[in-house]
């Protein structure tokens, strides 16, 4: 049975400051709202959106295929520009305001679809191209995280992802690579053999295909398309 992978200090300290901070713009987006105080929600809301970006980017790290992280923190401080701005502007310029808060909204979710599916179909292409070297590897553990997510009138879906840590013999050295793809399709179990491509100029660097997380990933990015397209369709007429 293999080993849950384990969490530094640092990633607990930042999920809970996390957590708090998300109750405490919860409260405050209620409260605002109920105070019909737009300058303050869109402000809270921007600073919720740039400290969840700060806070993935330090868990998850920059990378190129995790690009679309930076949209986060980016339209938070946006928003947060705009809601202090909206507090100092006039009546016609929150006007304005008030009514390009939608769209920024509305574009959040196209933004993220159009990245989810390039940079995943980009980020395929790539490992394709360098990692050319077909090996037979074992899988020696499978490291492990849990993702939550909210299902109207269902609560709470919790689920449990997998990663695998493979090792294999490279030109007289044994590599263990850990896959950074969580997943709880296609993985292999802890002991089996399977084939994986690497790159033989950098043999750490591997491309586990997996096509269906390639369509899982595509398909959550078109379908935050196509609702984003929807809403500002329906918003603009």
């Amino acid at each position: 049975m293999s080993k849950k992978r384990g969490y530094s200090v640092g990633e607990i300290i930042i999920t809970v400051i996390f957590i708090l901070w998300f109750i405490g713009t919860l409260v405050g987006l209620l409260y605002f709202s109920d105070k019909d105080n737009v300058a303050m929600v869109v402000l809270l809301f921007g600073n919720y959106l740039f400290v969840f970006g700060l806070s993935a980017i330090f868990l998850v790290g920059m990378k190129l295929k995790k690009i679309w992280i930076l949209l986060f923190p980016i339209i938070g401080l946006t928003m947060m520009v705009m809601g202090s701005i909206f507090m100092r502007s006039s009546d016609k310029a929150k006007l304005k305001i008030e009514n390009l808060t939608p769209v920024l909204l509305i574009s959040v979710f196209i933004v993220v679809g159009i990245g989810l599916v390039l940079i995943t179909i980009a980020e395929d292409n790539r490992l394709k191209k360098i990692c050319t070297y077909r090996i037979m590897a074992k899988c020696i553990k499978l490291n492990t995280t849990i993702s939550r997510s909210n299902i109207s009138g269902y609560g709470t879906r919790i689920r449990r992802l997998y990663a695998p840590v493979f090792s294999y013999y490279f030109r007289e050295k044994n590599y263990v690579v850990a896959h950074d793809k969580y997943t709880n399709y296609g993985y292999p179990e802890v002991d089996e053999s399977v084939y994986i491509f690497i790159n033989p100029d950098n043999p750490s660097e591997i491309y586990f295909p997996s096509k269906i997380n390639k369509i899982l990933l595509i398909s959550g990015g078109i379908i935050f398309l196509i609702a984003g397209s929807i809403s500002m369709y329906l918003y603009i007429s």
